[in-house]
């Protein structure tokens, strides 16, 4: 097969189409996929940034809540009043225990609070007290945030104190500090440093390490990871965009700028202050590790998958060519890794050329082709484009309409012609046709069969055809005319539609014999014959009564239906054949009482069922009373019953000379259901029953005592000994005498 030029194109057309197939599905697949995994990370990153900031808000507002507590204590109160001095620091002792309390309390959140004096250089934290020079240094505060800080302090306008100051220490610093003032009086303020971890600020799931997450606090960018290095990516306008988002409500925003994609959130605690977080626009190589995996395993099985397919499609694709090659090579020889279609071409021109020929020899034979045409257009077997096809080559356009099909029918039979002479009164048939309906009505004449033939006109109406075919029958020698008979179809619009008339025209011929004897009948004439009788033929009738009798219902009511079906739906009856009909059936309902149980008939039965107009409620009626009189006759005496009874009687009165008859005057059943339900019980027949019984009798007489032969004959009700001697021999095998003598 691979030496096969076509098998080989198709193979490799469908790897080529295979390989765009899964090239493209791979591209669109991955690109799915990378806008997915975009979505799912931005998401993430979202959601992230958004733990972020419950985490933090959270730390931050407990502390600021202890802060407050930390407001409303009187150690607080008393140490930031100081009236007596020389109880200073009693009450920062005092101080130092409320912070401890308080971090004891909130000991889960992690942070730390230390306060000042404003103009103080001693600094009260959880632990202990100390100067404020080495309280700046365990925060390893560098000399931007110190000068910051002290400017922040200095700052007496009433607005700073609603500000919170971020400080943060040197590169290596683990702390973050928010530097919050408290107004005690014009006199005195307060400074609380508030300070956290800042990886207990970061949330579990943050472990990329290409991430960053950060604190913006005005044009400052706070690194809450210690391996990010401040501002290395928001610088200038970026802070500033940050902050402006996020100057009136906390909202999450999102940007891109220098291959990063920034998150950023407001705090909800702090007023400016800001959560950021960064990562690479291009996700890390480690996260389209499975993705590449997936990509690479898809188009694998893509291409395993077409493969099969492939296969499967070009053996059937391939499958017709083969066979049809095959099927020409045994006639033909095809040369070695030809191209099949080159081969099928070459062949289709070589049956063509000999299909030319063939034609040309039909067209010189005998059968002319038009005739052919109009043979198959009459039996209804040319198609719509032949039919078409036909009326512009035989230039038969002007039976398009008013077309009528007769049957002219020569009885040859009845008539002693040679077949020359059958041939000449054809001829002189179509010529007396042409002189009958003048030069202006188109027809053809069709052969059908020998001494048949069909009529096709055009242009003339059914009554004047009649009338021009009965002028041409006249004109006919009159010992010839007697013996055709022409049938006339109904009109129809066109060729398409002339099978219909043709179908009429023979329909109307097979039912001549029933029709009123004349040589021209039309489709007319056999609907109005239709209309005036019905069908109810004796021999039905007889099978119809003998299968009730016997009690064959479900054979009784088929032939019932059918008989109504013809007569109620499918003739038209006109009135007084349906009157007749309906007289028939009520005929044979009381036909079927009267001959299986003595019972007289229903007089009335045929005018109650005449006075039914409705046709579908005659036809109900009807099988009703059937129903009716089927009912009648198995209630009269139920079969095995009566049989018994018979049976019994006959045993009783075997030495009577005993007939069919006289069981059926006793019983009051016909002599013909009797033999049937006899039958049925006993398995044979009365008579064979009859004389079996009888012998058996005699057996017992002539074994018993010495008796004369024609004693024990007339005993068990033979009159004739002659008789008697020659069904004892039948049923023994022996005379009666030689049956004594053996017992």
């Amino acid at each position: 097969m691979w030496k096969n030029k076509f098998f080989r194109t198709l193979l490799y057309s469908f790897c080529f189409i295979i390989l765009i197939y899964s090239v493209g599905t791979l591209a669109v697949y991955y690109s799915k996929n990378m806008e997915i995994s975009r979505v799912e990370r931005s998401s993430s990153q979202k959601l992230l940034l958004q733990q972020a900031q419950d985490m933090m808000d959270q730390r931050i507002q407990v502390a600021l809540n202890g802060m407050i507590q930390l407001e409303t204590s009187e150690a607080f109160k008393d140490y930031t009043d100081l009236a007596r001095s020389d109880l200073k620091y009693y009450h920062m002792g005092r101080v130092l225990q409320e912070i401890q309390r308080n971090k004891t309390a909130f000991s889960n959140y992690d942070y730390d609070i230390a306060l000042m004096l404003q103009d103080d250089s001693t600094v009260i934290t959880s632990s202990y007290t100390m100067s404020a020079d080495n309280f700046f240094k365990e925060l390893s505060m560098t000399n931007e945030a110190k000068r910051k800080f002290e400017a922040f302090a200095k700052d007496s306008s009433w607005s700073s104190y609603f500000e919170t100051i971020t400080l943060t220490g040197t590169e290596h610093s683990d702390t973050l500090t928010l530097v919050k003032k408290y107004r005690v009086s014009t006199a005195k303020t307060v400074l609380f440093f508030l300070s956290f971890k800042k990886m207990n600020l970061l949330p579990e799931a943050f472990e990329n390490q290409d991430d960053a997450l950060m604190i913006v606090s005005g044009t400052e960018v706070f690194s809450l990871d210690q391996k990010k290095k401040e501002g290395l990516i928001l610088k200038g306008n970026v802070t500033k965009e940050i902050n402006r988002k996020n100057e009136q409500i906390p909202a999450y925003y999102k940007f891109e700028e220098d291959g990063y994609i920034i998150h950023s959130i407001g705090s909800k605690s702090l007023k400016g202050l800001s959560y950021v977080y960064i990562t690479p626009k291009i996700a890390p190589q480690t996260d389209q590790n499975s993705q590449w995996l997936a990509a690479a395993l898809i188009p694998a099985l893509l291409l395993l998958a077409g493969i099969l397919m492939a296969c499967v499609l070009i053996w059937n694709t391939y499958k017709p060519v083969h066979k049809m090659v095959a099927a020409l090579k045994e006639e033909y020889p095809m040369k070695a890794g030809e191209d099949e279609f080159v081969f099928v071409q070459a062949t289709a021109l070589r049956m063509k050329e000999v299909n030319h020929e063939l034609t040309n020899v039909i067209k010189q034979s005998e059968v002319p082709l038009k005739m052919k045409f109009l043979w198959d257009v009459l039996h209804g077997i040319a198609a719509e484009k032949v039919i078409l096809k036909g009326i512009s080559q035989f230039r038969m356009s002007q039976y398009e309409e008013r077309t009528v099909v007769s049957i002219i029918e020569f009885d040859y039979s009845s008539v002693r012609l040679l077949n020359e002479g059958r041939t000449k009164l054809g001829r002189q048939a179509v010529k007396l046709l042409e002189d009958v309906l003048g030069e202006g009505i188109p027809f053809e004449m069709v052969e059908l069969a020998p001494g048949k033939s069909a009529l096709i006109t055009a242009s003339l109406s059914v009554s004047t055809l009649k009338e021009k075919l009965s002028a041409a029958l006249m004109i006919v020698d009159r010992e010839i005319s007697q013996y055709i008979t022409v049938s006339i179809g109904q009109e129809v619009k066109s060729l398409y539609e002339l099978d219909q008339s043709f179908q009429q025209a023979s329909e109307v011929l097979e039912n001549r014999l029933s029709m009123e004897k004349k040589q021209i009948l039309s489709w007319d004439d056999l609907s109005l014959k239709q209309k005036r009788s019905f069908f109810y033929p004796l021999e039905v009738e007889k099978e119809l009564i003998h299968y009730f009798v016997q009690g064959k219902k479900e054979e009784a009511f088929q032939i019932l239906n059918r008989i109504l079906e013809e007569n109620l739906e499918e003739k038209n009856l006109d009135k007084a054949a349906l009157s007749q009909f309906v007289f028939a059936m009520a005929g044979t309902v009381n036909r079927i009482v009267q001959s299986s149980a003595r019972v007289p008939g229903d007089e009335m039965l045929h005018l109650e069922m005449s006075a039914i107009r409705d046709r579908e409620t005659l036809k109900g009626e009807i099988v009703k009373t059937f129903t009716s009189a089927s009912d009648r006759i198995s209630s009269a005496l139920p079969g095995p019953s009566a049989a018994s009874r018979i049976v019994r009687y006959i045993q009783g009165h075997y030495s009577k000379d005993l007939s069919l008859q006289d069981l059926s005057e006793h019983f009051q059943l016909t002599p013909s259901y009797i033999s049937t339900i006899f039958k049925e019980y006993t398995g044979e027949n009365y008579k064979e029953y009859l004389n079996r019984f009888r012998i058996e009798k005699a057996k017992e007489l002539l074994a018993g005592k010495n008796m004369k032969v024609n004693e024990a004959a007339r005993l068990v009700g033979y009159n004739n000994v002659n008789t008697f001697i020659r069904i004892f021999k039948k049923y023994v095998g022996l005379s009666p005498g030689q049956y004594e003598k053996t017992d």
